[in-house]
């Protein structure tokens, strides 16, 4: 009987209890530039709080949905800075793929300057980019 209660108290010490994965809410948007959808961009969310990035890359349309780790999708709820690049450095050897030159204006790179938050539930974050 001693043992049977124990198995059952092992077994509910996890129902209900805190987990170590942090909250994650699904986000999806786009990214345009001056207006027009801005393909092949890498986007990161990084939470100011401290955790796991969330990336995307930008469809055809400039659309991005973050992934959060290996199948699970989505960002941790709170503030995210957020970085895009379109640069991809080529390689040198045959059949590589050639550098892709940066299309994000540098006044989005450093400090900061892009901010969003992700809150509970869905989210649809659009980025607006201008070259002025």
């Amino acid at each position: 009987m001693l043992l049977l209660a124990l198995g059952w108290l092992t077994c509910c010490s996890g129902c209900g209890g805190r987990s170590d994965r942090p909250a994650l809410a699904p986000v999806q948007g786009s990214v345009t530039l001056d207006g027009q959808p801005l393909p092949n961009a890498e986007v990161w969310f990084d939470p100011q709080a401290g955790g796991r990035t969330s990336t995307a890359v930008t469809d055809k349309s400039g659309r991005f949905e973050l992934l959060y780790a290996l199948g699970e999708k989505g960002a941790i709820v709170g503030e995210h800075n957020v970085r895009i690049s379109t640069f991809v450095q080529g390689g040198d050897e045959p059949g590589s793929t050639a550098t892709v030159p940066e299309r994000v204006p540098a006044k989005y790179a450093a400090p900061i300057a892009i901010k969003k938050h992700v809150s509970q539930g869905t989210n649809t974050i659009n980025i607006e980019l201008d070259t002025k």
